[in-house]
């Protein structure tokens, strides 16, 4: 009886073909689920538009990035300041066009309103492990990893649904999981320590400055650690990283009556550009920013804000939810849309 020829399983990858070449071998593309959240909140002003440079370039890193490591690379891009917007989910960096205009990015950049940083954490880490989730269904959980990274230049005044016990604890279970990596940067503060509040590992926490000569190195460093995440390294913040953003703290800083601008430094825009704009501190028309009294570079987010703030009773928290992980259902509490809160324009 004649025995049956059997195929070895990967003769397709090493058999030559009629011109004398072998086919390429097939390599197992792996997804990583990125969430980007930027405050925008008033004070970011003092950042100037250079900082707005941040997610064109992000998103060219991350196509060489796909690129080079045959990863497919899926964008979620959140800003907030009193309310949080989603301007792309889930969004293959492929398909981002080369080149974003000034037009494009204005919107979703330009300083405004207060800080809700808890709240919009919270969704947005939920949110992240949501698609986590999906794609772990769908491809297996060795092919999948997702990162989270924050920019925020100043502390919560808008949070009402929860606290930053409940975003900790959140974050804590993600970090848990070696393919999921939370990434904090932020300026105003020591960031290793408003970090530690929210469970976010310290080598994972980088201190930036709200300068113009800051914002470069800032989202240099966070897409170099999205780089690194993005192809199975280790994501932290190198010591390179932090002493750029260290030396950040002297260069570009705004300039006003008190401290002009040094030579070569050209001044700054500031926001809004419309005159006669006052903070909550009373800056009027010269300052012309969101933050009060004459700009140093380092601007508060409003008294105005942080009184209306203080008005929400504490009692409007909800329950601490039970940490996202794969296989669990969430809380009902996440299965519908948070409520958008606008924040009323400040006066003239």
């Amino acid at each position: 009886m004649a025995q049956k020829t059997q195929n070895l399983a990967c003769l397709n990858s090493v058999k030559r073909t009629k011109d004398g070449k072998r086919p390429p071998t097939p390599v197992q593309i792996t997804y990583v689920d990125i969430t980007k959240l930027i405050d925008r909140s008033g004070s970011v002003g003092s950042m100037d538009p250079r900082g707005y440079q941040g997610l064109p370039q992000f998103i060219k890193d991350q196509k060489k990035t796909s690129k080079d490591e045959n990863v497919e690379i899926r964008l979620t891009f959140i800003t907030f300041d009193g309310a949080a917007t989603t301007w792309y989910e889930d969004k293959d960096v492929n398909t981002f066009a080369d080149f974003i205009p000034a037009d494009v990015m204005h919107p979703m950049v330009f300083p405004r309103g207060s800080t809700l940083l808890v709240d919009s954490l919270m969704d947005a880490a939920v949110a992240s492990s949501r698609r986590y989730n999906a794609l772990v269904d769908e491809h297996g959980e060795d092919n999948v990893s997702s990162i989270l990274l924050v920019w925020t230049d100043g502390g919560d005044n808008q949070s009402h649904r929860w606290t930053t016990p409940d975003v900790n604890r959140v974050l804590a279970k993600i970090q848990e999981n070696p393919k999921r990596t939370v990434l904090w940067t932020a300026s105003n503060q020591d960031a290793m320590k408003s970090g530690a509040k929210f469970g976010i590992a310290p080598s994972n926490c980088l201190t930036t400055q709200a300068t113009p000569g800051g914002a470069v190195p800032m989202y240099r460093a966070a897409s170099a650690a999205v780089t690194r995440g993005c192809s199975g390294q280790n994501a932290a913040f190198t010591p390179q990283e932090r002493a750029a953003n260290t030396r950040a703290a002297t260069i570009g800083s705004a300039p006003n009556r008190h401290h002009p601008a040094p030579r070569g430094v050209p001044g700054r825009v500031l926001w809004p550009p419309a005159s006669g704009h006052a903070g909550g501190g009373g800056g009027g028309r010269r300052a012309r920013s969101w933050g009060g009294g004459y700009n140093t570079g380092l601007q508060g987010n409003g008294n105005a804000f942080l009184a209306a703030a203080a008005a929400v009773p504490a009692t409007a928290c909800l329950p601490p939810p039970p940490p996202p992980q794969h296989g669990a259902a969430l809380p009902p509490a996440f299965m519908t849309p948070a409520p958008v809160r606008r924040v009323p324009t400040p006066p003239h």
